[in-house]
């Protein structure tokens, strides 16, 4: 008697790069989120010394990457038995990216909203103080317009995109089976 399990092999892909792509999305947008608050709270974030942090420049880029990666990588793996097309590679890269942009927008306004309502103050304040009395006359008002939360996440949407394309082409490149 034959096994019903085994009467039909198929080559067809068994799952698709947008349901990946929304899969790490999710986890690389809230692993980022959580690593941001974390380090909002001990006081090591940009916001909170003044500085751009290494730690934190790292950790993000870091989480970026390997989130990018390991979809293409588990997509490659699971659904595409091995075999990965450089067109594939990159939609699944892609689609982790816009995930990963939409939770960062979501994560951006909440902060700016709730958790740190002053954080946008303090960080014009940084900025002012960098600036002569000329410049900081000239600037204050511009600074005004394009400090609000909603500039800040359309801002933070545009950089993981454009952050999240380039890691995409990168490892495509490197992960398509030739």
């Amino acid at each position: 008697m034959e096994n019903p399990t085994n009467d039909f092999i198929s080559n067809e892909p068994r799952g698709s790069a947008w349901g990946v792509g929304v899969r790490y999305g999710l986890i690389t947008g809230i692993l980022l989120s959580v690593i941001a608050l974390a380090l909002y709270l001990a006081g090591i974030d940009e916001i909170s010394t003044g500085e751009s942090s290494i730690l934190s420049s790292v950790l993000n880029y870091g989480i970026m990457i390997g989130g990018i990666v390991m979809a293409i990588m588990y997509h490659k793996k699971e659904n595409l038995f091995g075999q990965i097309s450089f067109g594939d590679a990159f939609k699944t890269g892609l689609f982790t990216t816009l995930i990963m942009a939409i939770i960062g927008v979501i994560w951006t306004l909440v902060f700016f909203n709730f958790i740190a309502p002053d954080a946008i103050e303090i960080m014009r304040e940084i900025a002012m103080e960098q600036l002569d009395d000329e410049q900081a006359d000239q600037m204050g008002d511009m600074m005004e317009s394009f400090m609000s939360p909603g500039v800040i996440a359309g801002s933070a949407f545009v950089g993981y995109l454009i952050i999240g394309l380039i890691i995409s082409l990168i490892s495509s490149a490197i992960l398509k089976n030739k």
